[in-house]
Formats: C-alpha cells, structure tokens, sequence
C-alpha cells in the first residue's frame, strides 16, 4: 500500500515543488528532505522495535522487556519476508522510473505542460 500511495502521490509532490522551485532547487530541497527523513528512520526504527507492548509494574506504561532479544537492521535483513519485501519494492521502483523520462517527453510533445506531467504520473500511480 505504502508503494502504491507513493507512486500516485510523489509525482504530484515533486511537480509541485518544481512549479514553485527551479531545476536546481528542486533536488537540493528533496535532497535534504530525504537526508532528514531517513536520518530519523535510521536512529529511531531499532529503538521503536526493541521497546515492548508489556506493561511495566510501577504504573502500568511500557517498557523494555528484558526477555527479548534485542532487533537490530541485521536480524530485519537476515529475515526471507523482509528482505524480499525490499528487494520487491526496489525492483518495483526501478521499474517505474524507467517510464518516467520517456513518457513525459511524449506528454510535453502532445501539449501538456512541463510542469503537469508529475500530475499525470499520479493519475497512472493511482490506478
């Protein structure tokens, strides 16, 4: 789900930010955007994922069970499903990108605006 909502939402993003940016800009704001993102992804998943749902004595708020073995990036990656799972969205990724600068040179070519073709691409995420 996250995939498909990416892919119908991001074109609209990325060509609204290029309408009110230039080129250049563009890649320099979604460049730190994904740096401060994925800086907090990195620090905070591992600590997410070791605090466990059982409640602790004094007052009834969760805490680190001491029985569980702690989930590190290795144990996610050294797990089939999910590194299928990212494998997969990788794979579908790339796959997608490959349509993007073909196709948006035919959409200009047929009279859409350069700055509306991240809106088609939504439209084709979408459904």
């Amino acid at each position: 789900m996250a995939l498909g909502l990416g892919l119908a939402i991001g074109p609209v993003i990325g060509s609204f930010a290029y309408s009110l940016m230039n080129y250049v800009n563009t890649f320099y704001f979604f460049t730190g955007y994904i740096l401060l993102i994925g800086t907090t992804c990195v620090t905070c998943v591992p600590s997410r994922i070791n605090q466990s749902q059982a409640k602790s004595q004094d007052g009834g708020k969760p805490g680190v069970n001491p029985f569980a073995s702690e989930v590190t990036y290795w144990k996610i990656l050294q797990n089939r499903r999910s590194l299928s799972a990212v494998l997969i969205c990788i794979f579908a990724m790339a796959c997608s990108m490959v349509a993007d600068p073909v196709l948006s040179v035919r959409l200009i070519y047929m009279g859409m605006k350069e700055d509306n073709t991240g809106f088609a691409f939504g439209v084709l995420g979408g459904s």
